[in-house]
């Protein structure tokens, strides 16, 4: 009996260890097929954008940086991204500010109907931003705004104002009162409090706002195309443009100018902070907390 009992044992080892080997390779080979559909179109678009013919062909033919220089020799593309540039800066710059201010009424006052304000600000997720684009149109028109960069900012800023404001909220509420509450029996004014207490707190969220809102508004397109004027295109809008046209190398090379600038930012983002502060919410304060 107590033979048989071991022999039973030993034949589910493994069959054990057997099942644990598939799912095993079953997990690595999706996480593999994931990240090979997810780095397949980037491969394509700057292997192409080094090919030395006219025409567009992966692998490439031969090896050239001339359709990075024609990029750079076409002024309408070049104050296009000049323009993207700023207008990425300027509007994450806004949102941050404006999110953080809501976020400050919407968890540290009793404002009234504060769900119903919060979920009003972060409408335009739901919806499309072709929809969002034709009526922020009729809407200028109607109100007279002024073509070019103010019609750009207000639409932009409409359209990242749900991420930076959602993660402004979420950094927010992990601060606690308490430690405001302290530092005004210590005599510090709610100035200082906010500057040298909650701010620094809220630091890791605030970058993630920043850095979403400044690549959401930089890579805007649907939006862009409806409410750009002639002199006033983003870059991304004015490559949808050539490309409704005719597909050349050059707009492969300009593509990967657009991945450039939006690697740049994550990477400056991780030198600075890290993104595991920036995404996951975790600060100086709450690591030492957990140790």
């Amino acid at each position: 009996m107590t033979l048989a009992v071991r022999s039973h044992k030993t034949a589910t080892v493994p069959r054990a260890s057997a099942v644990g080997y598939v799912d095993n390779v079953a997990r690595r080979l999706g996480v593999g097929l994931v990240v090979l559909f997810s780095l397949a179109p980037i491969v394509v678009v700057l292997a192409a954008s080094f090919t030395s013919t006219q025409s567009v062909a992966f692998p490439p033919d031969g090896f050239s940086f001339r359709w990075y220089q024609d990029f750079l020799d076409t002024p309408q593309l070049t104050s296009a991204l000049g323009l993207s540039l700023l207008l990425a800066i300027a509007s994450s710059i806004c949102v941050v500010v404006l999110s953080a201010m809501a976020a400050f009424a919407l968890v540290r006052y009793p404002v009234p109907r504060a769900d119903a304000i919060q979920s009003f600000l972060l409408s335009p997720l739901f919806v499309p931003h072709v929809l969002l684009g034709l009526g922020m149109l009729v809407l200028f028109n109607q109100l007279q705004v002024p073509a070019g960069m103010s019609r750009l900012l207000l639409a932009h800023l409409v359209i990242t104002i749900p991420f930076a404001l959602r993660m402004c909220l979420t950094s927010l509420l992990g601060v606690k009162p308490s430690l405001e509450l302290a530092a005004a029996s210590l005599g510090a004014s709610r100035a200082t409090s906010l500057r040298r207490i909650t701010l620094p707190l809220m630091r890791p969220g605030l970058l993630a706002a920043l850095m979403l809102s400044f690549i959401i508004s930089f890579d805007e397109v649907p939006m862009s195309v409806f409410i750009s004027s002639p002199g006033q295109t983003t870059f991304p809008a004015l490559l949808y443009t050539y490309a409704s046209d005719r597909t050349t190398p050059m707009l492969y090379a300009a593509s990967v100018v657009l991945l450039i600038v939006s690697a740049l930012v994550v990477t400056v983002v991780q030198r600075r902070v890290g993104l595991d502060q920036v995404f996951l919410g975790t600060s100086q304060h709450s690591k030492s907390e957990r140790r």
